[in-house]
Protein backbone atom coordinates (compact mmCIF):
# COMPACT_ATOMS: atom_id res chain seq x y z
CA UNK A 1 0.00 0.00 0.00
CA UNK A 2 1.39 3.13 -0.92
CA UNK A 3 2.14 5.81 2.23
CA UNK A 4 -0.67 8.16 2.53
CA UNK A 5 0.96 10.94 1.50
CA UNK A 6 1.35 10.20 -2.13
CA UNK A 7 -2.05 10.50 -2.43
CA UNK A 8 -1.47 14.20 -2.57
CA UNK A 9 0.54 13.66 -5.34
CA UNK A 10 -1.95 13.58 -8.14
CA UNK A 11 -3.63 15.79 -11.08
CA UNK A 12 -3.29 19.49 -9.50
CA UNK A 13 -1.24 18.89 -6.84
CA UNK A 14 1.41 16.86 -8.75
CA UNK A 15 1.73 19.43 -11.79
CA UNK A 16 2.37 22.23 -8.98
CA UNK A 17 4.84 19.98 -6.59
CA UNK A 18 6.88 19.06 -9.52
CA UNK A 19 7.19 22.63 -11.28
CA UNK A 20 8.55 24.16 -7.94
CA UNK A 21 10.46 21.12 -7.54
CA UNK A 22 12.26 21.36 -10.73
CA UNK A 23 12.18 25.21 -10.23
CA UNK A 24 14.14 24.39 -6.89
CA UNK A 25 16.59 22.03 -8.93
CA UNK A 26 17.37 24.49 -11.41
CA UNK A 27 18.25 27.17 -8.60
CA UNK A 28 20.31 25.43 -6.35
CA UNK A 29 21.45 22.30 -8.76
CA UNK A 30 21.53 18.70 -7.26
CA UNK A 31 24.47 18.85 -4.64
CA UNK A 32 25.55 16.93 -2.26
CA UNK A 33 28.82 16.50 -0.72
CA UNK A 34 30.62 16.38 -3.90
CA UNK A 35 29.72 19.02 -5.02
CA UNK A 36 29.92 21.88 -3.10
CA UNK A 37 29.07 25.52 -3.75
CA UNK A 38 31.46 28.88 -2.98
CA UNK A 39 27.82 30.01 -0.92
CA UNK A 40 25.92 27.67 1.26
CA UNK A 41 22.46 27.91 -0.73
CA UNK A 42 20.98 28.80 2.78
CA UNK A 43 22.61 32.48 1.70
CA UNK A 44 20.35 32.79 -1.55
CA UNK A 45 18.74 35.77 -2.58
CA UNK A 46 15.88 36.51 -0.54
CA UNK A 47 17.09 34.81 2.77
CA UNK A 48 16.31 35.84 6.12
CA UNK A 49 18.45 36.31 8.63
CA UNK A 50 18.17 35.47 12.30
CA UNK A 51 18.65 38.63 14.29
CA UNK A 52 20.64 39.43 17.08
CA UNK A 53 23.43 36.19 16.53
CA UNK A 54 26.41 36.45 15.70
CA UNK A 55 25.97 35.08 11.60
CA UNK A 56 28.30 32.33 10.26
CA UNK A 57 28.65 32.20 6.51
CA UNK A 58 30.25 29.51 4.80
CA UNK A 59 30.87 27.94 1.36
CA UNK A 60 33.61 25.53 -0.02
CA UNK A 61 36.44 26.53 -2.47
CA UNK A 62 39.53 25.32 -3.68
CA UNK A 63 41.77 24.16 -0.22
CA UNK A 64 44.25 27.12 0.48
CA UNK A 65 42.28 29.85 -1.78
CA UNK A 66 41.54 33.11 -0.11
CA UNK A 67 37.73 34.44 -0.18
CA UNK A 68 36.62 37.64 1.01
CA UNK A 69 32.63 38.48 2.01
CA UNK A 70 31.41 41.73 1.96
CA UNK A 71 27.68 42.03 3.63
CA UNK A 72 26.40 45.34 5.42
CA UNK A 73 29.04 47.23 6.27
CA UNK A 74 30.81 44.17 7.40
CA UNK A 75 33.87 42.82 5.25
CA UNK A 76 35.56 39.64 6.11
CA UNK A 77 38.32 37.37 5.34
CA UNK A 78 38.90 33.52 5.06
CA UNK A 79 40.69 31.19 3.04
CA UNK A 80 39.57 27.26 2.06
CA UNK A 81 41.10 24.51 4.60
CA UNK A 82 42.24 20.95 3.67
CA UNK A 83 38.83 20.02 2.64
CA UNK A 84 38.02 23.25 1.41
CA UNK A 85 35.69 24.76 3.82
CA UNK A 86 35.48 28.29 4.20
CA UNK A 87 33.51 30.06 6.71
CA UNK A 88 33.48 33.63 8.30
CA UNK A 89 31.83 34.73 11.53
CA UNK A 90 29.95 38.04 11.25
CA UNK A 91 28.98 40.67 14.38
CA UNK A 92 25.21 40.70 14.88
CA UNK A 93 22.75 42.53 12.82
CA UNK A 94 19.44 44.09 13.66
CA UNK A 95 16.38 44.58 11.82
CA UNK A 96 17.00 47.56 9.21
CA UNK A 97 14.78 49.06 6.42
CA UNK A 98 16.38 48.43 3.71
CA UNK A 99 17.19 44.72 2.44
CA UNK A 100 21.28 43.56 2.97
CA UNK A 101 23.64 42.94 -0.12
CA UNK A 102 25.96 39.72 0.30
CA UNK A 103 28.88 39.69 -1.80
CA UNK A 104 31.28 36.23 -1.93
CA UNK A 105 34.50 36.43 -4.01
CA UNK A 106 37.41 34.18 -4.68
CA UNK A 107 38.05 31.82 -7.85
CA UNK A 108 34.49 32.65 -8.31
CA UNK A 109 32.04 34.84 -6.94
CA UNK A 110 28.49 35.17 -6.13
CA UNK A 111 25.97 37.87 -5.20
CA UNK A 112 22.84 37.39 -3.37
CA UNK A 113 20.26 40.28 -2.96
CA UNK A 114 17.36 41.14 -0.78
CA UNK A 115 18.50 39.66 2.46
CA UNK A 116 15.98 40.44 5.25
CA UNK A 117 16.81 40.37 8.57
CA UNK A 118 14.50 38.95 11.33
CA UNK A 119 13.54 35.57 13.04
CA UNK A 120 14.30 32.23 11.72
CA UNK A 121 12.38 29.05 12.50
CA UNK A 122 12.39 25.31 11.72
CA UNK A 123 9.77 23.59 11.23
CA UNK A 124 10.67 19.90 11.08
CA UNK A 125 8.56 16.26 11.69
CA UNK A 126 6.47 13.85 9.43
CA UNK A 127 3.30 13.70 7.33
CA UNK A 128 1.47 16.09 9.07
CA UNK A 129 3.98 18.96 8.95
CA UNK A 130 4.89 18.05 5.56
CA UNK A 131 1.00 18.36 4.86
CA UNK A 132 1.00 21.10 1.85
CA UNK A 133 -1.25 24.18 1.20
CA UNK A 134 -2.05 22.78 -1.95
CA UNK A 135 -4.54 19.87 0.39
CA UNK A 136 -5.96 22.18 3.25
CA UNK A 137 -9.59 22.98 3.80
CA UNK A 138 -10.36 25.95 1.05
CA UNK A 139 -6.97 25.44 -0.38
CA UNK A 140 -7.95 27.78 -3.14
CA UNK A 141 -8.98 31.03 -0.99
CA UNK A 142 -6.26 30.41 1.33
CA UNK A 143 -3.14 30.09 -1.38
CA UNK A 144 -4.80 33.27 -2.79
CA UNK A 145 -4.05 35.37 0.26
CA UNK A 146 -0.67 34.25 0.84
CA UNK A 147 0.82 37.51 -0.25
CA UNK A 148 3.29 38.35 2.82
CA UNK A 149 5.97 40.62 1.57
CA UNK A 150 7.65 40.06 5.05
CA UNK A 151 7.88 36.55 5.12
CA UNK A 152 10.31 33.98 3.21
CA UNK A 153 10.13 30.30 2.67
CA UNK A 154 12.80 28.05 2.31
CA UNK A 155 12.24 23.80 1.79
CA UNK A 156 14.15 20.76 2.01
CA UNK A 157 13.31 18.20 -0.51
CA UNK A 158 12.73 14.72 1.19
CA UNK A 159 15.89 12.42 1.71
CA UNK A 160 17.42 9.75 3.37
CA UNK A 161 21.26 9.09 3.39
CA UNK A 162 23.85 7.12 4.96
CA UNK A 163 26.25 9.83 5.75
CA UNK A 164 25.96 13.32 6.72
CA UNK A 165 25.32 16.21 3.68
CA UNK A 166 26.78 18.85 3.42
CA UNK A 167 24.61 20.87 1.54
CA UNK A 168 21.13 19.36 0.99
CA UNK A 169 20.88 17.28 -2.67
CA UNK A 170 17.22 19.43 -3.67
CA UNK A 171 15.16 21.88 -2.28
CA UNK A 172 11.73 22.44 -3.20
CA UNK A 173 12.06 25.93 -2.53
CA UNK A 174 15.15 27.89 -2.37
CA UNK A 175 14.39 30.96 -0.31
CA UNK A 176 11.76 32.82 -1.76
CA UNK A 177 9.04 35.61 -0.81
CA UNK A 178 5.93 34.41 0.05
CA UNK A 179 3.86 34.53 -2.61
CA UNK A 180 0.49 32.71 -3.71
CA UNK A 181 1.88 30.78 -6.97
CA UNK A 182 4.75 29.27 -4.83
CA UNK A 183 2.96 28.57 -1.33
CA UNK A 184 1.25 25.46 -2.63
CA UNK A 185 3.84 22.57 -2.09
CA UNK A 186 4.73 24.54 1.26
CA UNK A 187 4.18 22.49 4.62
CA UNK A 188 0.67 24.42 5.75
CA UNK A 189 1.25 24.03 9.41
CA UNK A 190 4.67 25.89 8.80
CA UNK A 191 2.80 28.54 6.82
CA UNK A 192 0.13 29.01 9.22
CA UNK A 193 2.66 29.33 12.08
CA UNK A 194 5.19 31.73 10.11
CA UNK A 195 2.11 34.17 8.80
CA UNK A 196 0.70 33.96 12.66
CA UNK A 197 4.32 34.77 13.93
CA UNK A 198 4.79 38.15 11.32
CA UNK A 199 1.80 39.22 12.21
CA UNK A 200 2.38 39.67 16.15
CA UNK A 201 6.25 40.36 15.79
CA UNK A 202 6.14 43.13 12.88
CA UNK A 203 9.12 42.10 12.25
CA UNK A 204 10.58 39.52 8.95
CA UNK A 205 10.37 36.32 9.12
CA UNK A 206 11.48 33.22 7.51
CA UNK A 207 10.03 29.27 8.08
CA UNK A 208 12.47 27.05 7.22
CA UNK A 209 10.62 23.39 6.21
CA UNK A 210 12.22 19.85 6.46
CA UNK A 211 9.65 17.38 7.26
CA UNK A 212 9.57 13.79 5.85
CA UNK A 213 6.39 11.92 5.80
CA UNK A 214 6.12 8.47 8.06
CA UNK A 215 9.63 9.22 9.85
CA UNK A 216 10.29 7.96 13.25
CA UNK A 217 12.37 10.03 15.68
CA UNK A 218 15.05 8.24 15.26
CA UNK A 219 15.89 8.68 12.05
CA UNK A 220 16.08 12.77 12.84
CA UNK A 221 18.69 11.92 15.16
CA UNK A 222 22.95 11.68 14.52
CA UNK A 223 24.48 8.14 15.39
CA UNK A 224 26.16 9.43 18.24
CA UNK A 225 23.04 10.09 20.25
CA UNK A 226 21.21 7.05 19.58
CA UNK A 227 24.03 5.05 20.36
CA UNK A 228 23.59 5.08 24.39
CA UNK A 229 20.12 3.72 23.69
CA UNK A 230 21.98 0.02 22.45
CA UNK A 231 18.43 -0.98 21.14
CA UNK A 232 19.28 0.71 17.62
CA UNK A 233 22.99 -0.32 17.25
CA UNK A 234 22.21 -3.64 14.88
CA UNK A 235 19.92 -1.15 12.78
CA UNK A 236 23.20 1.11 12.59
CA UNK A 237 25.50 -1.37 11.92
CA UNK A 238 24.19 -2.21 9.12
CA UNK A 239 23.87 1.13 7.78
CA UNK A 240 27.61 0.90 6.50
CA UNK A 241 26.60 -2.35 4.10
CA UNK A 242 23.36 -0.37 2.30
CA UNK A 243 24.69 2.57 1.98
CA UNK A 244 25.58 2.11 -2.07
CA UNK A 245 21.79 1.59 -2.42
CA UNK A 246 20.74 4.19 0.01
CA UNK A 247 23.29 6.85 -1.78
CA UNK A 248 21.50 5.59 -4.83
CA UNK A 249 17.91 5.75 -4.02
CA UNK A 250 17.65 2.11 -4.66
CA UNK A 251 17.11 1.01 -1.08
CA UNK A 252 15.90 -2.82 -1.19
CA UNK A 253 13.99 -3.61 2.46
CA UNK A 254 14.95 -7.39 1.71
CA UNK A 255 18.58 -6.70 2.07
CA UNK A 256 19.15 -6.54 6.03
CA UNK A 257 17.11 -8.18 8.43
CA UNK A 258 17.90 -4.72 10.35
CA UNK A 259 16.80 -2.43 7.63
CA UNK A 260 13.14 -2.88 7.22
CA UNK A 261 11.79 0.77 6.40
CA UNK A 262 13.51 3.53 4.99
CA UNK A 263 11.76 6.01 6.40
CA UNK A 264 12.63 4.32 10.33
CA UNK A 265 15.99 3.71 9.18
CA UNK A 266 18.12 5.34 12.40
CA UNK A 267 19.85 8.48 11.43
CA UNK A 268 18.81 8.95 7.57
CA UNK A 269 16.51 11.58 7.92
CA UNK A 270 18.77 13.65 10.09
CA UNK A 271 21.93 13.00 7.74
CA UNK A 272 19.68 14.15 4.47
CA UNK A 273 17.81 16.86 5.66
CA UNK A 274 18.99 17.53 9.00
CA UNK A 275 23.06 18.03 8.95
CA UNK A 276 23.10 20.24 5.95
CA UNK A 277 21.11 23.25 8.10
CA UNK A 278 23.18 23.05 10.72
CA UNK A 279 25.18 26.32 11.98
CA UNK A 280 22.52 28.78 10.56
CA UNK A 281 21.29 30.65 13.32
CA UNK A 282 17.47 29.63 14.62
CA UNK A 283 15.27 31.53 16.70
CA UNK A 284 13.88 28.15 17.30
CA UNK A 285 12.64 24.63 16.32
CA UNK A 286 8.71 23.52 15.71
CA UNK A 287 8.75 20.21 16.07
CA UNK A 288 5.29 17.85 14.49
CA UNK A 289 6.19 14.11 14.52
CA UNK A 290 5.39 10.98 16.22
CA UNK A 291 2.34 9.20 14.64
CA UNK A 292 5.56 6.85 13.40
CA UNK A 293 6.54 6.16 16.81
CA UNK A 294 3.25 5.85 18.44
CA UNK A 295 3.26 1.71 19.16
CA UNK A 296 6.47 2.99 21.14
CA UNK A 297 5.77 5.68 23.71
CA UNK A 298 7.73 4.25 26.64
CA UNK A 299 10.63 4.57 24.19
CA UNK A 300 9.57 7.65 23.14
CA UNK A 301 9.32 10.02 26.64
CA UNK A 302 13.32 8.86 26.12
CA UNK A 303 14.08 9.97 22.42
CA UNK A 304 12.55 13.10 21.95
CA UNK A 305 14.38 14.72 24.32
CA UNK A 306 17.45 13.43 23.31
CA UNK A 307 16.70 14.09 20.17
CA UNK A 308 16.20 18.03 21.35
CA UNK A 309 19.60 17.68 23.29
CA UNK A 310 20.83 16.41 19.75
CA UNK A 311 19.61 18.89 17.96
CA UNK A 312 20.67 21.83 20.69
CA UNK A 313 24.34 20.46 21.02
CA UNK A 314 24.54 20.83 16.72
CA UNK A 315 23.36 24.33 17.04
CA UNK A 316 25.71 24.83 19.94
CA UNK A 317 22.70 26.51 21.60
CA UNK A 318 21.01 24.99 24.84
CA UNK A 319 18.47 26.97 25.41
CA UNK A 320 17.62 27.04 21.57
CA UNK A 321 13.40 27.35 21.84
CA UNK A 322 12.07 23.47 20.89
CA UNK A 323 8.10 23.84 20.11
CA UNK A 324 6.33 20.64 20.44
CA UNK A 325 2.69 20.16 18.53
CA UNK A 326 1.34 17.28 20.18
CA UNK A 327 -0.37 14.72 17.96
CA UNK A 328 -4.35 16.02 16.97
CA UNK A 329 -6.76 12.92 17.86
CA UNK A 330 -6.96 9.67 16.37
CA UNK A 331 -8.68 6.55 16.11
CA UNK A 332 -11.95 6.04 17.62
CA UNK A 333 -12.43 7.49 21.67
CA UNK A 334 -12.84 4.92 24.37
CA UNK A 335 -16.46 4.99 25.88
CA UNK A 336 -14.48 4.43 29.45
CA UNK A 337 -12.20 6.27 31.16
CA UNK A 338 -8.53 5.06 29.80
CA UNK A 339 -5.98 3.46 31.70
CA UNK A 340 -3.32 2.31 28.94
CA UNK A 341 0.48 3.34 28.77
CA UNK A 342 0.66 2.14 25.42
CA UNK A 343 -0.69 3.67 22.60
CA UNK A 344 -2.29 7.40 21.00
CA UNK A 345 -3.03 8.60 24.08
CA UNK A 346 0.22 7.94 25.97
CA UNK A 347 2.39 9.00 23.00
CA UNK A 348 0.59 12.22 23.54
CA UNK A 349 1.22 11.91 27.52
CA UNK A 350 4.94 11.86 26.66
CA UNK A 351 5.16 14.54 24.21
CA UNK A 352 3.25 16.78 26.83
CA UNK A 353 5.70 15.21 29.69
CA UNK A 354 8.82 16.05 27.55
CA UNK A 355 7.89 19.78 27.08
CA UNK A 356 6.96 20.31 31.07
CA UNK A 357 10.35 18.44 32.33
CA UNK A 358 12.72 19.41 29.15
CA UNK A 359 13.96 23.49 29.16
CA UNK A 360 12.71 26.01 27.20
CA UNK A 361 10.35 23.91 25.35
CA UNK A 362 6.91 24.17 24.87
CA UNK A 363 3.79 22.66 23.89
CA UNK A 364 0.41 23.19 21.63
CA UNK A 365 -2.18 20.83 21.65
CA UNK A 366 -4.41 20.00 18.48
CA UNK A 367 -6.44 16.92 20.22
CA UNK A 368 -9.84 18.27 19.27
CA UNK A 369 -8.75 19.08 15.66
CA UNK A 370 -8.26 15.61 14.84
CA UNK A 371 -10.21 12.50 13.22
CA UNK A 372 -10.99 9.33 13.66
CA UNK A 373 -10.89 7.66 10.40
CA UNK A 374 -7.99 9.92 8.88
CA UNK A 375 -4.12 10.11 10.42
CA UNK A 376 -4.30 13.82 8.25
CA UNK A 377 -6.41 15.94 9.56
CA UNK A 378 -6.98 19.06 6.49
CA UNK A 379 -7.45 21.48 9.32
CA UNK A 380 -4.06 22.79 9.75
CA UNK A 381 -4.80 27.01 10.05
CA UNK A 382 -5.56 26.40 13.61
CA UNK A 383 -2.63 24.25 14.71
CA UNK A 384 -0.13 27.19 13.46
CA UNK A 385 -1.91 29.69 15.14
CA UNK A 386 -1.82 27.47 18.52
CA UNK A 387 2.18 27.22 17.70
CA UNK A 388 2.45 30.81 18.10
CA UNK A 389 1.95 30.98 21.90
CA UNK A 390 4.44 28.71 23.20
CA UNK A 391 6.80 30.38 20.98
CA UNK A 392 6.04 33.68 21.82
CA UNK A 393 6.62 32.33 25.53
CA UNK A 394 9.86 30.93 25.14
CA UNK A 395 11.66 32.91 21.95
CA UNK A 396 9.42 36.60 23.06
CA UNK A 397 8.38 37.08 26.40
CA UNK A 398 8.20 40.96 25.98
CA UNK A 399 5.42 40.53 22.64
CA UNK A 400 3.13 38.48 24.84
CA UNK A 401 1.91 42.08 26.33
CA UNK A 402 1.76 42.70 22.80
CA UNK A 403 -1.25 45.73 22.25
CA UNK A 404 -4.48 44.08 20.58
CA UNK A 405 -5.77 45.59 16.98
CA UNK A 406 -7.50 47.99 19.12
CA UNK A 407 -4.46 49.13 20.68
CA UNK A 408 -5.54 48.38 24.17
CA UNK A 409 -3.15 46.48 26.73
CA UNK A 410 -3.62 42.38 26.63
CA UNK A 411 -2.69 42.57 29.89
CA UNK A 412 -4.38 41.80 33.45
CA UNK A 413 -5.36 44.07 36.38
CA UNK A 414 -2.68 43.25 38.02
CA UNK A 415 -0.36 43.29 34.89
CA UNK A 416 0.12 39.85 34.54
CA UNK A 417 0.83 38.74 30.69
CA UNK A 418 -2.52 37.66 29.37
CA UNK A 419 -1.21 35.71 26.92
CA UNK A 420 -0.73 32.00 27.63
CA UNK A 421 2.13 29.64 27.00
CA UNK A 422 -0.25 27.71 25.40
CA UNK A 423 -3.19 25.77 26.38
CA UNK A 424 -4.29 25.44 30.10
CA UNK A 425 -1.78 23.58 32.15
CA UNK A 426 -2.66 21.36 35.01
CA UNK A 427 -0.30 22.64 38.23
CA UNK A 428 -1.93 20.72 40.97
CA UNK A 429 -4.58 18.16 42.47
CA UNK A 430 -5.83 18.75 45.62
CA UNK A 431 -8.46 16.61 47.75
CA UNK A 432 -11.55 19.34 49.03
CA UNK A 433 -13.90 17.60 50.31
CA UNK A 434 -15.10 14.14 48.57
CA UNK A 435 -13.08 15.72 45.12
CA UNK A 436 -10.68 16.96 43.75
CA UNK A 437 -9.30 20.98 43.07
CA UNK A 438 -7.31 20.82 39.86
CA UNK A 439 -5.64 24.07 39.16
CA UNK A 440 -4.09 25.40 35.94
CA UNK A 441 -1.64 27.82 34.83
CA UNK A 442 -2.31 29.25 31.19
CA UNK A 443 -5.58 30.36 31.54
CA UNK A 444 -5.59 33.66 29.91
CA UNK A 445 -8.08 35.65 31.22
CA UNK A 446 -9.65 32.26 32.76
CA UNK A 447 -10.99 28.73 31.77
CA UNK A 448 -13.59 28.41 29.27
CA UNK A 449 -16.35 25.66 28.76
CA UNK A 450 -17.30 24.77 24.61
CA UNK A 451 -19.61 22.44 24.15
CA UNK A 452 -21.61 23.18 27.12
CA UNK A 453 -19.44 20.74 29.90
CA UNK A 454 -17.03 19.09 30.38
CA UNK A 455 -17.10 15.26 30.47
CA UNK A 456 -13.73 14.24 29.96
CA UNK A 457 -12.37 14.39 33.81
CA UNK A 458 -12.33 10.91 35.51
CA UNK A 459 -10.92 10.08 38.87
CA UNK A 460 -9.84 7.00 40.94
CA UNK A 461 -9.60 5.98 44.52
CA UNK A 462 -7.64 3.40 46.11
CA UNK A 463 -8.83 0.59 44.06
CA UNK A 464 -7.20 2.36 41.11
CA UNK A 465 -10.78 2.09 39.33
CA UNK A 466 -11.41 4.99 37.09
CA UNK A 467 -14.82 6.32 37.07
CA UNK A 468 -16.14 9.77 34.98
CA UNK A 469 -16.44 12.80 37.12
CA UNK A 470 -18.69 15.59 36.95
CA UNK A 471 -16.40 19.08 36.40
CA UNK A 472 -17.34 22.61 37.78
CA UNK A 473 -15.18 25.24 36.18
CA UNK A 474 -14.11 28.31 38.18
CA UNK A 475 -11.41 30.96 37.09
CA UNK A 476 -8.55 28.87 36.87
CA UNK A 477 -9.60 25.79 38.94
CA UNK A 478 -12.08 22.63 38.44
CA UNK A 479 -13.21 20.79 41.20
CA UNK A 480 -13.63 17.56 40.38
CA UNK A 481 -16.41 14.92 41.63
CA UNK A 482 -17.86 11.79 41.42
CA UNK A 483 -20.32 9.91 44.10
CA UNK A 484 -18.87 6.48 43.23
CA UNK A 485 -15.22 7.60 44.22
CA UNK A 486 -15.49 9.19 47.69
CA UNK A 487 -11.48 9.50 48.41
CA UNK A 488 -10.26 10.59 45.36
CA UNK A 489 -6.31 8.89 44.91
CA UNK A 490 -5.70 9.88 40.99
CA UNK A 491 -7.60 12.44 38.55
CA UNK A 492 -7.16 12.54 34.98
CA UNK A 493 -8.28 14.43 31.85
CA UNK A 494 -9.29 14.25 27.94
CA UNK A 495 -6.76 10.90 28.50
CA UNK A 496 -7.46 9.07 25.01
CA UNK A 497 -7.02 8.61 21.42
CA UNK A 498 -9.90 11.58 20.44
CA UNK A 499 -10.19 13.34 22.98
CA UNK A 500 -13.55 16.32 22.97
CA UNK A 501 -12.19 19.62 23.00
CA UNK A 502 -14.29 21.13 25.90
CA UNK A 503 -11.75 23.08 28.18
CA UNK A 504 -10.55 26.09 27.08
CA UNK A 505 -8.35 29.23 27.81
CA UNK A 506 -9.47 32.67 26.46
CA UNK A 507 -7.35 32.52 23.54
CA UNK A 508 -8.94 29.11 22.47
CA UNK A 509 -6.32 26.58 23.32
CA UNK A 510 -7.35 23.35 24.83
CA UNK A 511 -6.12 22.03 28.06
CA UNK A 512 -3.31 20.02 28.45
CA UNK A 513 -4.76 16.23 28.86
CA UNK A 514 -3.03 15.10 31.95
CA UNK A 515 -2.92 11.96 34.34
CA UNK A 516 -1.96 13.07 38.21
CA UNK A 517 -1.79 12.33 41.77
CA UNK A 518 -3.68 13.79 44.15
CA UNK A 519 -2.23 15.36 47.24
Amino acid sequence: MPHPISRLFTGRVSWCFFTCLAWGLSAVGAVGAETRPLLHPLYSSQAVLQQGKPLPIWGWTTPGAAVSVRIGKQSLAAVGGPDGRWQVVTAPFAVADAPLTLVVSGETSVTSTDLLVGEVWLCSGQSNMFWQMNAVDHAEAEMAGANIPGMRLFSVNEDSEPTPLEVPKAVIHQWTACIPQLVGNFSAVAYYFGRELQKRLGVPVGVISNPYGGTTAETWMSERALRDFGEFNDALDAIPAAAPSLSAGAFDAGASPALKNLRAIPTLAFNGMLAPLVGYPLAGVVWYQGESNADRPAQYRRLLPALIADWRARWRDPKLPFVIMQLAGHHAPHPEPLDDDNGWAALMEAQAQTARSVPYCGLACAYDQGDAENIHPKVKKEVGRRLVYPALALAYPDKSDKPDKAGKSEKGEKGEKALPAGGPLAVSAKREGHGVRVSFRDVGKGLEVHGGRVTSFAIAGVNHKLAWATATIEKDSVLVACDQVPEPVRVQFAFDNLPAGELYNSEGCPAVPFRMDVK
